[in-house]
Order: C-alpha cells, then sequence, then structure tokens
C-alpha cells in the first residue's frame, strides 16, 4: 500500500487522465476506476483485478491496490449510487424485480427511469441509463411489505407514471394496490413474462410435450459419453423454462430437418435420435408458438407500448394462426395487448419490458458466483456500481462521501450477520 503524501505509482501512461487523490485515499480515482471497471465490465475477480493492475503497470504487488481495497471501492460507489438524489417528477419509470440467493433473504431491487430517456434512447436502455431508486433487503416478502417501500420511495422522488414487472404474486399484489391508490400510475405487466405465462396454459400438462421433455432429458444422457455428444440436446433449465423453451425446440428442428452428418455413425445416429420423427409435427408447431410470443416481444421491445406496435402486432397474431394451436396461443395473447393499450394516454409510449433488470441481476450473479457460500452478503450494493456511470469525477465523489463505515451500517440495519458469518461461527 502507498502511503499517503508519496508518490502515485499509476501517475504515468494510461492513468494520466485523472490522477487527483479522493481525500484520505492513496490511490487516484483513475486507479480506482480502471480496477472498478475490471471486475464489473471485464467480469475479473477481486482477485483477478488487483493481479491486472500489477501487470498492466509493472509495479510491485506492495504498490497496487489489494483484492479487499478494489472490493470496498465497489461497495462504496454502489451505496453512492443508492443514496444519491434522484430528482422528482411525474414521468418516472419504476422497473422492479426480486432476486434470491442461498438464505432466507430476498433483494427488491427498484430501477428508475425518465419518459424523456426512454424517448431519447429509443427504448434500448443500458445499464447506465437508469437509477438505482431502491433496494430493499428483507427475510420475508409479502404485498404489503413491497406497498411499503414503494411509497416511501412515492414521497422521494415523486408518482411515477408506470410500473414494469413480472406478475409474482407479492410484486403484482402490492403495484396493483399502489395503482389504486395513485391515480395517474400505470402497472404494464413484462411482456416476456406474459407470452411465457401463455404458452404455458397451452402446454403445460399435455402429454405429448411432457414426452418429448422425457426422451429429450434420456437422449442427454445417453448421448453424452458417446461420439454424438457434439449433438447433445441443450440442458432444460429448471426455473423460467417456460421462457427457455427455444433452444430445444431449435435443437430438434434442426436434427429433423438435416441429414445424418458424415461422420456420424447412422446405426448409432438412428438409436439416439430416431425418436424425434414421432415428435415431428408437435416440435414444428411449438416452435411456431414460440416465434409468435418472440415476434410479440421484439414488436413491442422495440417500439414500446404505443398504438402503432400494438396494432403492428394484432396483424402478426392474424398472419401467423395457421393451425387451431396457434389461434388459441393468438386467443390467449391479445387480452394483453387489449389491457396495455386501455393504460395508453393519447400519443404516449410507454416501457412493457423488465429485460434490464433481468440483465443487471445477471451481471450481479456473475460477480458472486466465484463466492463459495453466494448468501446474502455486502455484496448486493454492487448492483449499485454495475449502474453508476464510473466516471474519475464521480468516483472520487463517492468515495469522498461514502465511507466504509456506512457501507456496514447500511448492511448491519437490513442483515446484520450474513449467512457465512453464521456458518464460520458455527463451524469454528
Amino acid at each position: 500500500m502507498v502511503a499517503e503524501g508519496e508518490g502515485d505509482p499509476f501517475s504515468g501512461g494510461r492513468f494520466e487522465a485523472a490522477r487527483e487523490r479522493p481525500r484520505g485515499h492513496s490511490y487516484t480515482a483513475g486507479v480506482m476506476r480502471q480496477a472498478i471497471e475490471l471486475v464489473v465490465k471485464a467480469n475479473c475477480s477481486f482477485r483477478g483485478a488487483a493481479r491486472a493492475l500489477e501487470i498492466c503497470t509493472g509495479e510491485s504487488e506492495g504498490s497496487c491496490p489489494s483484492l479487499w481495497s478494489v472490493r470496498n471501492w465497489i461497495l462504496r460507489l454502489g451505496l453512492f449510487e443508492l443514496k444519491r438524489p434522484k430528482g422528482r417528477g411525474d414521468d418516472w419509470v419504476w422497473i422492479l424485480d426480486h432476486t434470491i440467493q442461498i438464505g432466507s433473504h430476498k433483494a427488491l431491487l427498484i430501477l428508475g427511469v425518465r419518459l424523456d430517456r426512454l424517448a431519447h434512447r429509443d427504448f434500448t436502455l443500458g445499464h447506465q441509463d437508469v437509477a438505482v431508486l431502491g433496494l430493499d433487503l428483507c427475510e420475508r416478502s409479502n404485498g404489503e411489505r413491497i406497498l411499503e417501500t414503494l411509497e416511501r420511495l412515492a414521497e422521494e422522488v415523486g408518482e411515477p407514471r408506470e410500473l414494469v414487472s413480472d406478475a409474482g404474486s407479492d410484486i403484482k399484489k402490492a403495484v396493483e394496490l399502489f395503482c389504486d391508490q395513485h391515480g395517474p400510475t400505470d402497472w404494464i405487466p413484462d411482456v416476456s413474462h406474459r407470452m411465457a405465462r401463455v404458452l404455458e396454459s397451452e402446454l403445460k400438462g399435455d402429454p405429448q410435450w411432457e414426452g418429448f421433455l422425457s426422451e429429450v432429458a434420456w437422449c442427454r444422457n445417453r448421448c453424452q459419453q458417446t461420439p454424438l455428444s457434439p449433438l447433445l440436446p441443450p440442458g432444460q433449465r429448471s426455473k423460467a423454462r417456460w421462457m427457455s423453451c427455444k433452444p430445444i425446440l431449435t435443437w430438434a428442428v434442426k436434427l429433423l430437418e438435416n441429414p445424418v452428418p458424415e461422420w456420424a455413425d447412422r446405426r448409432q445416429f438412428a438409436g439416439l435420435f430416431g425418436w424425434l420423427n414421432g415428435y415431428r409435427d408437435l416440435v414444428q408447431e411449438c416452435w411456431l408458438m414460440v416465434h409468435m410470443g418472440e415476434e410479440i416481444c421484439r414488436i413491442l421491445k422495440q417500439g414500446g407500448i404505443a398504438s402503432g406496435p400494438l396494432e403492428e402486432c394484432r396483424q402478426t397474431l392474424e398472419e401467423m394462426s395457421t393451425s387451431p394451436r396457434l389461434r388459441r396461443q393468438a386467443q390467449g395473447i391479445r387480452p394483453y395487448l387489449d389491457e396495455v393499450e386501455s393504460k395508453l394516454r393519447p400519443g404516449e409510449r410507454l416501457l412493457g419490458s423488465s429485460d434490464l433488470i433481468e440483465s443487471i441481476f445477471g451481471k450481479y450473479k456473475l460477480l458472486v458466483e466465484r463466492s463459495p457460500h453466494p448468501a446474502m452478503s455486502r455484496l448486493i450494493l454492487a448492483i449499485g456500481s454495475l449502474i453508476s456511470e464510473r466516471t474519475p469525477a464521480l468516483i472520487r465523489q463517492a468515495m469522498e462521501t461514502v465511507s466504509l463505515k456506512s457501507v456496514e451500517e447500511w448492511f448491519g440495519q437490513r442483515i446484520g450477520h450474513t449467512s457465512c458469518s453464521r456458518r464460520r461461527t458455527a463451524l469454528v
């Protein structure tokens, strides 16, 4: 560690752009930014980021930030993003969802974006286009608890124009109660989750579909240690499985449409994949069903919830309804289009997707998956760092505003002892 007042080992080369040190720190804002970017953008571990700085600068280990310094910078930046003023307005769009890990705690994340920002970005949002409005950690999440969080947030930033989320029971109850009490606010269910629900209502419990999935699982187990392993079917997900049917169906369609590869033994191929011929019609029809849902999602995600895209969706459903099953699926989708259209004001365009919050959760889980015991910990604050612009000036402000003690206090008020600390105490 460089002592305060000594020369900065990173003052030359690529780090010259930001040589000012935050008050009370040994490293410059430029060094901090490089370390943080290595973790949140390049997916390095904390230790990997510290080692990467050593390699890039040619400095000794003692002259470079430790992994604990990098970790603490990310936590402080994350808390800064959570606490900094967001500004009041009546054009906020709130995107909310839960994430869970090992243990009993859940995290409710609420992201916010202004409608004019949405229009400026043409509804193509990146992580830096949103703000962290709320992050609530609790052991028992229900509609009442979420409603309290939403009401508290409305007092801080104003009533939102729109709430976007999936239709999980606790969130759905809370947002419906909130919208009842706040007239200008409407809830738009996430289009991807709604299309998955429609697909589920058509296929769940269908004996032929269940038989197809069983054959896929059998085929995957039998195929793994054979020369035909390059043709292995995709694994089936246990969560969000109705949103991830396409890889399995695409695999089946391609095997049915393409000839046996030259390098494959025909008898072995027939033994492992010949069963697919009995599901040819089902596979093709289900693939078209998934494609129908994807087309509706594409139109509404690219164009937003507006009169033009909704009319395009209805036209697409008419064109794709070429069988009784596809017509039933289209009939299940139309109520969603009518529901969201009824909430539009003249000339308005709203957000219909919560994909961004799912993307941020995915990035966060990549960060914590290296932990030997990935329970809820202080690293939940890294979500704030993921959406931060991470400029040297902002990082400097964060380091001078938020102390490590305030991070500990914030987490201690919400969880206190982590699952990992309890484990260490019990298994000492």
